[in-house]
C-alpha cells in the first residue's frame, strides 16, 4: 500500500515539474520574440532617423533651388 502512495506522489510531482518547465519554455519563447521585435523596431527607427537627417541636412538638387524662382 505504501509503494502505491509513493508512486502516486512521484507521478504528481513529475506532472507538476513538467507543467512548470513547460510554462517556463512558453515564457522564454514569448520573451525572445518580444526582444526580436524590439530589435527590429530599433533598427527601423535608426534607419528612419538617418533618412530624416539626410533629407533635412542636404542642400537639395540643384543646390541653389531657393534662388531659382
Amino acid at each position: 500500500m505504501k509503494s502505491q502512495v509513493i508512486s502516486m506522489d512521484l507521478m504528481v510531482a513529475v506532472l507538476i515539474l513538467l507543467i512548470i518547465i513547460g510554462a517556463a519554455g512558453v515564457l522564454l519563447t514569448d520573451y525572445l520574440n518580444f526582444e526580436h521585435q524590439q530589435s527590429e523596431n530599433r533598427d527601423l527607427e535608426i534607419k528612419g532617423q538617418a533618412a530624416i537627417n539626410t533629407l533635412t541636412n542636404s542642400p537639395g538638387n540643384p543646390p541653389d533651388w531657393e534662388e531659382n524662382t
